[in-house]
């Protein structure tokens, strides 16, 4: 059994090394056309693996806290979605912090604006 933090669930460290490996996860979005009349089976097409990673990281009934306004699972997936695409990941830096419930794994980034 590893004793890296990294590899020890609950640990800051593995938060922040689960959070890293989601937002460096291409999010694939792919809506079929609409044609009037015309259905087209187009197979399964790539995997989304932001998607795919959430879905295994969070259970149904997560919510959290972003920007100061609680979420639910959704609200949390998009939120996370929407810091992917502000994400400049050459200056990512993790950074631990202390609250009342435990840790809690608290990102900084440089804004790309």
């Amino acid at each position: 059994m590893s004793t890296d933090p990294q590899d020890q669930p609950g640990t800051s460290e593995w938060l922040s090394k689960q959070l890293t490996t989601l937002l460096n996860s291409p999010h694939i979005h792919f809506t079929q056309p609409k044609i009037p009349g015309l259905q087209i089976r187009m197979g399964p097409g790539p995997i989304d693996l932001f998607s795919t990673r959430f879905a295994n990281m969070f259970t149904t009934d997560v919510s959290g806290v972003l920007g100061g306004q609680e979420v639910d699972r959704d609200g949390l997936k998009q939120g996370l979605l929407a810091l992917q695409k502000k994400l400049n990941k050459d200056s990512v830096q993790s950074q631990e912090a202390q609250s009342a419930e435990g840790y809690q794994a608290s990102r900084t980034w440089e804004s790309p604006l």
